[in-house]
């Protein structure tokens, strides 16, 4: 049976009526952390001995200036990195995506896998960015063609004026695109969602299974993030502490250039340690319940007939 209830408080505890949520999390943690940390250790052995090499070229450059020639050949190892980084980023997406929508909608419990569920998922996510850069490039056009027009007349003796206009008509243009990006993309963001649940790509359709539940979506999807955004910051004076405490017995060392001390304090280390394990939680905590969201929304979708074998209500 599907579950008919959808409210900004049931979107928002929807992580909380599957099926063993604590278990899952602590699995999905381990997970979370293992992909993207493998995954940032292998880009940054790609790219990082070339930010390396670009520091140290403009370090020792005369007067601030490098050679051209020399940069341009440290930028082909970087520019590599980043383009071997986002296939790779959006297939560990799709796992750990594909991981989580099959929890939701199908009451799979934990499974890691590369199969058609994370094939399709790369096809959405593909579809996502396409969205967002096609937005992005929209609004910039919508926002800065009248100001540039503005500002053109300004600067032909529109006087101060039209200066002001030209600010105004920024910030005005700038808020309204930045909403109406945030509109799109929260109601299609159960896209994903709903292509685990009928097991083939459905992204348009996200646009009708999320109508007339936009601002219960955003309601709790502004709520998760916040949290969230909270706890990161808690967790950043994890590390302040633990650096003040390595700086505080080294001062007068620091003083003489002398860092070695700073660098090889346990107090530094275990705090860096304690930050890395709390931000691996915290985020793959934060990924788990908002996936909830659009996936109550793909359950409680109108225009959906379900599927009582493959999906059984949470609620139940």
């Amino acid at each position: 049976m599907v579950v008919q209830a959808f409210s900004f408080g049931d979107a928002l505890s929807h992580f909380s009526k599957t099926p063993s949520p604590a278990r899952f999390i602590i699995k999905f943690t381990l997970a979370y952390a293992l992909f993207y940390g493998l995954a940032f250790a292998l880009i940054g052995a790609l790219i990082g001995p070339a930010y390396i090499r670009l520091f140290e070229v403009m370090a020792n450059s005369p007067m601030g200036e490098p050679d051209p020639d020399e940069v341009m050949g440290i930028l082909g190892p970087i520019l590599g990195g980043y383009a071997l980084a986002f296939p790779l980023m959006l297939l560990v997406w799709a796992m750990l995506e594909g991981c989580v929508q099959r929890q939701y909608v199908r009451d799979r419990g934990f499974t890691l896998a590369l199969g058609g569920d994370e094939w399709r998922l790369i096809v959405v996510g593909l579809l996502y960015g396409l969205v967002f850069f096609a937005l992005y490039i929209g609004f910039a056009i919508v926002v800065f063609v009248p100001v540039g027009i503005i500002g053109a007349a300004a600067a032909s003796g529109g006087g101060d004026g039209a200066a002001v206009l030209a600010g105004l008509v920024a910030v005005v243009l700038g808020i309204a695109a930045f909403c109406a990006m945030i509109f799109i993309m929260v109601r299609l963001s159960p896209a994903a969602a709903m292509t685990v649940r009928d097991r083939k790509i459905q992204f348009a359709a996200a646009w009708g299974a999320s109508k007339g539940r936009f601002w219960q979506m955003f309601g709790a999807y502004a709520v998760i993030y916040i949290v969230s955004a909270i706890a990161g910051q808690v967790l950043q004076l994890v590390l302040v502490f633990g650096l003040m405490g390595a700086i505080i017995p080294n001062v007068q060392a620091l003083e003489a250039g002398d860092f070695s001390g700073v660098v090889t304090s346990p107090t530094l280390w275990i705090s860096l340690g304690l930050m890395l394990i709390g931000y691996a939680v915290l985020y793959a905590a934060t990924h788990f319940v908002s996936a909830g969201v659009p996936a109550l929304v793909a359950k409680t979708d109108p225009n959906w007939a379900g599927d009582g074998s493959a999906v059984r209500d949470a609620f139940s």
